[in-house]
């Protein structure tokens, strides 16, 4: 998931702020995700469809 995040992240020219604005996410949370720091495990559920949300994307491409 990690580096699915920040790749469609960069696509849409956000930047980390932006990301964990819109996910309503801390901006130290968004950053453990994209640098591997937590891992997809760790990532619960409602992280996870509030990034996806916030990217317009689906859980399964931000995890496959």
């Amino acid at each position: 998931m990690n580096n699915h995040v920040k790749t469609y992240r960069k696509k849409q020219g956000l930047t980390q702020t932006d990301l964990a604005n819109r996910a309503k996410l801390n901006i130290r949370q968004v950053q453990k995700i994209e640098n591997e720091e937590a891992k997809t495990e760790n990532i619960t559920l409602k992280t996870m469809q509030a990034i996806a949300q916030a990217l317009n994307t689906k859980i399964d491409d931000l995890i496959s």
